[in-house]
C-alpha cells in the first residue's frame, strides 16, 4: 500500500514513478503515491531508476537518506534535513536543500539550487569547470 507523502514544495507535479512496488511483495526504498515519489528516510535510492528519462519527476528524499543519480528536464529534487543528494538535474530543474543536509547538484542546462541555511551545497553548471561551493539560493543560466 502506498503512503500520501507532503511535499514542502507547493507545485502541481506530472510524473511517472513506478518504483513504489517491486511486484515481488519485498519493500522499496522509494515510495509513490499518485505523481510524487519519496526516498524513505536512512534509504539510499537511485534517482535515475525512479526517473528514468521522464521530465518533470518529483523526488524528496527524507532525513537520513542518500539520493543520487539523474533526472530529465524540469525535475524536482528535494534534500531533507541530513539527507545527502548528489545529483544531475535538466533544463529547467530545481533542488531544494533543507538546513543540515549535502547536496551536490550538476546541471546540464538551467537550473536552480535553493540551500538552506546550514546546508552544505555544492553546483556545477554546464559551464563551470569545477563545482562551486553555493549558499542560499542561486541558478545556472
Amino acid at each position: 500500500m502506498h503512503r500520501v507523502i507532503l511535499l514542502g514544495l507547493p507545485l502541481m507535479l506530472w510524473i511517472h514513478c513506478g518504483k513504489g512496488d517491486d511486484g515481488g511483495g519485498g519493500s522499496s526504498p522509494v515510495t509513490c503515491t499518485g505523481k510524487t515519489c519519496a526516498c524513505n528516510g536512512g534509504e539510499t535510492c537511485d534517482v535515475t531508476e525512479v526517473c528514468g528519462e521522464a521530465n518533470d519527476c518529483s523526488l524528496t528524499c527524507y532525513g537520513e537518506s542518500s539520493c543520487s543519480g539523474s533526472c530529465g528536464q524540469s525535475c524536482i529534487v528535494g534534500c531533507d534535513t541530513d539527507a545527502s543528494c548528489s545529483v544531475t538535474v535538466g533544463a529547467g530543474g530545481t533542488v531544494g536543500c533543507d538546513p543540515g543536509s549535502n547536496c551536490q547538484v550538476t546541471c546540464t542546462g538551467s537550473c536552480t539550487l535553493d540551500c538552506g541555511r546550514g546546508a552544505e551545497c555544492k553546483l556545477k553548471c554546464a559551464s563551470d569547470a569545477a563545482p562551486r561551493k553555493v549558499t542560499l539560493a542561486t541558478s545556472c543560466p
